[in-house]
């Protein structure tokens, strides 16, 4: 069960998994890191965050976040945004 402060701080992104299924997903944001992983060779963006519906830690990559809603307000990503560091 999440807490007042916690449901207000809820992201929810419709977001592409490594198998191409797209899904909506709530999490509670932790921190943005640049890395690469076994899973993903090319440097990119990452989004640390909790899964409060799965109850778990999880990594999201930037390129495969295709919307975000914060507070009742959706932002589509475009595919070729670019992070500088």
């Amino acid at each position: 069960m999440l807490t007042q402060d916690q449901t207000e701080q809820v992201v929810k992104i419709l977001y592409t998994n490594y198998k191409v299924y797209k899904a909506m997903r709530r999490i509670l944001p932790e921190r943005i890191w640049f890395a690469q992983t076994e899973r993903n060779p090319k440097k990119q963006c990452f989004l640390y965050a909790e899964d409060p519906d799965k109850k778990i830690l999880r990594s999201f990559t930037f390129h495969d976040i295709r919307s975000l809603f914060l507070n009742s307000f959706m932002y589509l990503c475009d595919r070729d945004i670019q992070v500088f560091l």
